[in-house]
């Protein structure tokens, strides 16, 4: 019976080990390079990033740099854009800059959940009124661009896999409140750090975010002019904006480590004229 006793006693402590070692080893064969929870400071980063490099300076104006007659087309697709010869009615034209839209509007959603009340950096309202602000950009864009697309059911992978199309006009109502809730947010008084250098647009300087939320509703409200003209409205606006173009909404490129995807498409291409 004793002897019984000891083997079972000696393979409960086996187990025992077994079980210690598994998780050990969970944790040193963790991958501490692929987190699964992330800082809003560093997805607002490269939210910003995104804007300026995938969105503004992407396909999206390239293409539309023919079509409005800014460039001339010259050779490959930039002549076919030039003729209107398939590319301004191929769905394969601006996939690369629709995907990245809406990759960067769910990484500011992530940004927008982690902010607001109940998420893990409630008060954080500098940022969370950065990320609204450069959520109703990016928004803004899509929509100009695309018209009616995928919003109110948009940005749930896994869940919502056919997502209806917006009116635009709807759209239009989320992009001004996301700009009222921005400027409301940027005046609040947050316990939170400055974003300081990893805000790569106005270095954590948030009255200057506020003046580029007025005047993008400036924009936007004069876009809206011949539906819906308000042109007080316009003129209230952009008197609460930029003062000069020292403190436009400026993405700056070094020219070395980092450079103007216009001026990289420019330099590698010869696709204009």
């Amino acid at each position: 019976m004793r002897k019984i006793f000891s083997i079972l006693l000696s393979g409960l402590f086996v187990l025992g080990v077994w079980s210690c070692s598994e998780d050990i080893m969970d944790d040193i064969n963790a991958n501490v390079n692929d987190p699964t929870e992330v800082g809003s400071h560093l997805i607002i980063t490269d939210a910003m990033v995104t804007s300026a490099f995938s969105v503004t300076g992407s396909d999206l104006a390239f293409y539309a740099g023919v079509y409005i007659e800014h460039n001339v087309g010259v050779w490959n697709q930039s002549y076919a854009a030039e003729i209107r010869a398939g590319e301004p009615t191929s769905s394969t034209t601006y996939n690369n800059s629709w995907n990245q839209i809406y990759a960067n509007l769910f990484n500011l959603k992530d940004v927008i959940q982690k902010c607001s009340e109940g998420g893990s950096e409630e008060g954080n309202y500098h940022t969370l009124g950065i990320a609204q602000i450069l959520t109703a950009y990016n928004l803004a864009i899509l929509t100009d661009l695309m018209g009616d697309v995928p919003w109110s059911e948009a940005l749930q992978p896994g869940v919502v896999f056919t997502p209806k199309l917006d009116k635009q006009k709807d759209i239009y109502v989320d992009i001004m409140t996301f700009l009222d809730d921005a400027i409301e947010n940027l005046n609040k008084d947050s316990d939170f750090p400055s974003l300081g250098g990893q805000d790569f647009i106005y270095g954590g300087k948030i009255g200057l975010w506020e003046k580029f939320a007025y005047g993008l509703k400036a924009r936007y409200t004069m876009r809206l002019s011949k539906i819906t003209p308000k042109y007080a409205d316009v003129i209230t606006f952009a008197k609460k904006s930029f003062e000069s173009a020292k403190e436009q909404a400026q993405f700056d490129y070094n020219g070395k480590s980092t450079q103007s995807p216009f001026y990289r498409f420019f330099k590698d291409r010869d696709y204009f004229g």
